[in-house]
């Protein structure tokens, strides 16, 4: 995240993510904010600790999944409401696996994207952006080549909030 931020102002991110990320990256004047499309926490995105059966009365990670994807707690049209109220800003969601739950969540059924090798969708005319997990490695990974094409695409379309402007 420090990287894509500090590479969308136009810094130098790849020398100075670490002192962004521990130092700005969340904050309370930071660029960005983070919020999880499934708020329970999990070590792995299969993963559904026993525990959770007990707390929550949801048998397994698909029956929970399955609960908020069909809204009925209200958290999608939350998070539509929310993002709307602060005019729409630019929303990249992260996590290939729920691809498909972004596009329910921000109703990208019906949208136009362009995609970057099969690596980055882009959703212009609504403001946003489905990449792969952050986690640098693999093929998915975003690697510092990733992360430099990302950022190319994002000022290429127009998308980028934080290029200051000559």
């Amino acid at each position: 995240m420090s990287k894509i931020i500090l590479g969308l102002k136009g810094d130098d991110w790849e020398n100075k993510w670490k002192e962004y990320r521990d130092e700005k990256l969340l904050g309370e004047k930071s660029e960005a904010v983070q919020i999880n499309l499934y708020p329970l926490g999990k070590k792995h995105v299969g993963k559904w600790p026993e525990n959770y059966k007990e707390w929550f009365d949801f048998a397994d990670t698909k029956k929970y999944y399955e609960w908020i994807s069909e809204d009925k707690n209200g958290r999608f049209s939350q998070i539509r409401k929310k993002r709307k109220e602060h005019g729409n800003p630019l929303v990249i969601c992260f996590g290939k696996s729920f691809w498909a739950d972004f596009i329910q969540c921000f109703r990208l059924e019906d949208d136009l994207y362009t995609g970057y090798q099969d690596t980055f969708i882009f959703y212009q005319d609504k403001n946003v952006i489905l990449v792969p997990f952050f986690w640098y490695g693999g093929k998915s990974g975003m690697t510092p080549e990733r992360i430099a094409k990302f950022i190319e695409n994002i000022n290429m379309l127009k998308l980028n909030p934080l290029l200051k402007e000559a």
